[in-house]
């Protein structure tokens, strides 16, 4: 296995470079672009993703911890059976990513764009969403727990196969959404 722990890339294109098995915790990457880059089952750990393009990259089943990604783009990213645990994504997109049977715990979700974002099956615990757009999205079998939106887009929002325990909705946008079954 490659160890890469506290490495540092700067302005680097990683496109369609195979990180699998690679040890990369502690590691920052600034202004990197992953394009179609491997990185499934690793076990991140304090990693820093900032300005990065993560589109179309491969992380499924991937254990995040104490991941900060910030003013980065993860669209059309597939992140389906990842685990995320106090982990942040500020000012970033998930447009398009495969979050399907992911686990999130103690994750900050702030300025982030979840248009077109498949979540079904994703257990949310503990999880804090500002400034999150959703709008015209139904959520499959989604298990929020103890979980806040705050100053989100939720307009017609499809609540209606999940699970909402102890959530709170602070100046949220809900327009026209559906929180019981027809």
């Amino acid at each position: 296995r490659t160890n890469l722990v506290q490495a540092t890339f700067v302005d680097c294109d990683l496109s369609q470079a195979n990180f699998a098995g690679a040890h990369l915790n502690e590691a920052n990457f600034m202004r990197c672009k992953f394009n179609e880059t491997q990185l499934p089952h690793l076990d991140l750990r304090n990693v820093n993703f900032i300005e990065c393009d993560l589109s179309h990259a491969n992380f499924s089943h991937t254990h995040f911890t104490q991941i900060n990604c910030v003013n980065s783009q993860l669209n059309q990213t597939n992140l389906s059976g990842a685990q995320f645990k106090e982990t942040s994504l500020l000012d970033s997109s998930l447009k398009g990513a495969n979050l399907c049977d992911t686990v999130h715990f103690r994750t900050n979700f702030i300025n982030v764009d979840f248009a077109d974002v498949q979540l079904d099956r994703a257990l949310l615990e503990l999880v804090f969403f500002q400034n999150a757009v959703f709008t015209d999205y139904k959520f499959q079998v989604v298990q929020f727990k103890i979980c806040q939106f705050r100053e989100s887009k939720l307009q017609r929002c499809d609540f209606s196969q999940c699970d909402l325990h102890q959530c709170g909705f602070m100046e949220a946008e809900l327009e026209s959404a559906i929180f019981t079954k027809a």
